[in-house]
């Protein structure tokens, strides 16, 4: 089996590699041993990974293909070190090169073990591998089902989808926490759905992602865990603190303002929840508040700047799920326009003033106090890196002052 070069390794870093020209030697030495394994490499024809016409259906954790009539050629486009094929069960996966003794690799391992990922009625909206495959090298495969990610969140149409889409994505974080896994990379790009349609034809794809998603069927599981980090299973998940310097990891767009004043640690699962909360408010405070106004409580309470009041994943999931019994079914089926905004995740008015004077009042305690003043004095002070070295420095000397 064919090792790596050193130069294609490095240039993966840089995403500078040639799939079709330097990849395809690679992945060809593998074909007959993965295939010996039950795994059957696709056609890579150039940049793309050639799909099968055919697949037979299975439950979660594997996802739907979409049924359109198969054009000549279904194709997937994955990163160098990504490939395309078929397992033992016919049932289409995507295969990951990871580096041996890693943290993701532990973590893949971790989730091997656990059986509900496999039942699909316990299935907690984590994508699990399906094999880990050892090579002689200094990298495993990882196999995993092969999920969608051609999907929108503007294009939901009701609340019960929102609501849907939620109940996934809180479960899947409240069992990674619960493993004392650390997702740290909270984003719509890491959430895949349980369907897949590769055809070069948008419409065809469009429509059936929208059929696909009026079905009780949908599913939204968090994966990729490259990023990830697992603590040991005794760490509290309201007391652990991380360097603050780790909160800079991952994509920035959804991150809590957790770690803004120079901060010297934080919680690392707070702010996990904080990232969902603010993704939740960017796609759905507009609109699903309206409807559903008890969600303004759950959105506040997963991103108030005072951690200790944050809700945790799993507390954020029962509310969710209380929330989701409240409704009648016109209220579950009620349509939403959905329009994605940064500014209610900046300020949290543009939201709470949807719901109705009465409600405001009843719920003010739940609403989050505004920043001391000299909080955000420091966080202004934050705004340049020399302010923010001087903060941090100040408050690490305080820290070892207050221990002596």
């Amino acid at each position: 089996m064919p090792p790596l070069s050193e130069d294609t390794v490095i240039k993966f870093q840089s995403l500078s590699v040639a799939i079709d020209l330097e990849m395809k030697p690679f992945w060809d030495g593998y074909r007959t041993p993965l295939g010996k394994l039950g795994i059957k490499l696709n056609e890579l024809r150039q940049h793309v990974w050639v799909l099968p016409i055919t697949r037979t259906a299975s439950p979660l954790p594997y996802a739907k293909r979409c049924s359109h009539e198969q054009p000549p050629l279904d194709a997937i486009c994955l990163m160098p070190t990504f490939t395309a094929g078929r397992d033992a069960q016919q049932q289409d996966v995507v295969i990951k090169m990871v580096d041996h003794g890693t943290m993701e690799d532990n973590i893949y391992r971790t989730l091997a073990a656990c059986r509900e990922l496999y039942d699909p009625r316990t299935f907690p909206y984590v994508l699990p591998p399906t094999a880990i495959i050892e090579a002689p090298y200094n990298f495993n495969f990882v196999a995993m089902p092969m999920w969608g990610s051609k999907y929108k969140l503007s294009e939901l149409e009701t609340v019960s989808e929102v609501l849907r889409f939620m109940h996934c994505t809180l479960t899947a974080l409240a069992f990674l926490h619960e493993k004392r896994i650390v997702h740290r990379d909270i984003h719509e790009t890491n959430i895949m759905v349980n369907w897949y349609c590769y055809t070069a034809d948008p419409l065809v794809r469009s429509q059936g992602m929208r059929a696909h998603r009026r079905t009780s069927a949908v599913s939204y599981a968090l994966h990729d865990f490259d990023l990830a980090l697992q603590l040991p299973p005794e760490t509290s998940l309201r007391d652990c603190r991380r360097p603050s310097i780790e909160s800079c990891i991952g994509k920035t767009d959804y991150q809590p303002s957790d770690t803004w004043a120079g901060e010297v640690d934080y919680n690392p699962f707070a702010f996990d929840v904080g990232c969902l909360g603010n993704l939740f408010i960017y796609h759905f405070a507009e609109s699903a508040v309206t409807r559903a106004s008890r969600l303004a409580l759950l959105f506040a309470r997963m991103t108030t700047p005072v951690i200790n009041d944050r809700f945790s994943a799993g507390e954020a999931l029962v509310f969710l799920f209380e929330l989701e019994n409240s409704l009648r079914p016109e209220e579950l089926n009620a349509g939403v326009v959905l329009q994605p905004d940064d500014r209610p995740v900046d300020d949290l008015d543009l939201y709470w003033s949807r719901l109705s004077p009465e409600l405001q009042e009843k719920w003010r305690l739940y609403r989050p106090p505004p920043l001391p003043w000299f909080d955000r004095f420091l966080r202004w002070v934050c705004t340049t890196t020399t302010g923010w070295k001087l903060v941090y420095y100040v408050r690490c000397f305080l820290r070892m002052t207050s221990k002596v």
